[in-house]
């Protein structure tokens, strides 16, 4: 008897347990939500959106949530809104056992901010377009030139990797150099020299150092690896005793050698 006892103590116990949990959800369902909370995770790249930004773009559009009960949130709308941002890659959005709508959302990596005649945008890694802002900057490098062969439609609608990912258009001055951008961000040993590529005609790709007064021309994006392999050979064997200052042109854009121009002297 004893031991039936204690069995149905257990299950007298588990059903009053299941009860509890099941009244504590309902009365958290019909309860109000107590408002948003919002955090970006930036991926260790430049910031262009900020949480507050998120918030009010969610209270504006759905200014209802903050009288709604827990059970009637669309957790999927307020994912589609926030995701309609154009600097979020993602976001998950779950509500806390407190009540709170709880927003976590992914900025998009910018790579290259290209400058245009009529304006700029960024470019992320995954080829979507950011427009620009002028109170937060991402620190990529700037593209800009010889910009005849652009792409079709609405600038804000491009896709630079589509562009590098067609065998018909992946030579065209931004597919190059959006490639180049996505290389300089992805090893940050060259990236880190470089804050300028300039589109040159024929679709000649050049990399404009941070600092010094010389260029290297890449070419196109095809063997980044090999072409910056090169240089960074020469870097380390010649330069040290030349130095960067003698050369105007520096050209890793050819098999197995590099070109190097040097700079003329007034006399």
């Amino acid at each position: 008897m004893k031991r039936r006892g204690k069995i149905t103590l257990y299950i007298l116990f588990a059903i009053l347990m299941v009860a509890l949990v099941v009244a504590a959800n309902v009365v958290r369902s019909n309860s109000t939500l107590k408002g948003v909370a919002t955090k970006i995770d930036y991926r260790d790249a430049d910031t262009l959106l900020q949480a507050c930004e998120l918030d009010t773009l969610v209270y504006t559009k759905m200014p209802q949530l903050t009288r709604q009960k827990i059970k009637e949130v669309d957790l999927k709308a307020v994912r589609q809104l926030v995701d309609s941002n154009p600097y979020v890659a993602d976001s998950r959005v779950t509500i806390s056992v407190d009540g709170t709508l709880q927003v976590t959302a992914r900025q998009r990596v910018a790579v290259m901010h290209l400058f245009m005649e009529n304006g700029d945008l960024y470019f992320d890694n995954t080829g979507c377009v950011m427009p620009s802002r002028g109170d937060l900057i991402a620190d990529v490098p700037v593209v800009n030139g010889d910009l005849k062969t652009i792409p079709a439609g609405n600038a804000l609608q491009w896709n630079l990797k589509r562009l590098a990912d067609n065998e018909k258009t992946r030579k065209c001055g931004l597919a190059m150099a959006w490639r180049l951008s996505c290389f300089l961000h992805d090893n940050e040993r060259y990236g880190s020299l470089f804050d300028q590529i300039y589109i040159e005609h024929d679709n000649n790709l050049v990399a404009v150092p941070k600092v010094g007064s010389f260029v290297v021309e890449v070419g196109d994006a095809d063997n980044l690896e090999r072409k910056f392999g090169n240089l960074d050979a020469m870097v380390n064997q010649g330069l040290p005793l030349t130095g960067w200052e003698r050369y105007s042109r520096i050209s890793i854009k050819y098999v197995n050698q590099i070109v190097c121009t040097k700079k003329l002297i007034n006399k």
